[in-house]
């Protein structure tokens, strides 16, 4: 039900931004027209944060894939430029 709302209220604003930019309105018309499509973005609810990024097991995983193609490399070098690879 949420995001139908969501969708109703995204499509009222796309309204009247299509009525300012296609009708030919008065500096009053057009002031109301954009405070009708602010208010209807407003209604729409921003997205949860997302929490904070934990890259510990994608770290893992990509030293797990390194160690097993045989060019794991503590220090890193091997992906330095201007390091001979052998």
């Amino acid at each position: 039900m949420l995001r139908w709302l969501e969708f109703c209220w995204r499509r009222a604003s796309a309204c009247w931004l299509f009525v300012m930019g296609n009708f030919e309105c008065t500096e009053a018309q057009r002031e109301w027209l954009l405070l009708r499509r602010n208010y209807c973005l407003a209604q729409i609810s921003s997205p949860p944060l997302p929490e904070k990024l934990d890259i510990s097991e994608v770290a893992k995983a990509a030293d797990a894939t390194l160690r097993r193609m045989g060019i794991a490399s503590p220090s890193g070098e091997i992906f330095r430029k201007g390091t001979p690879v052998c």
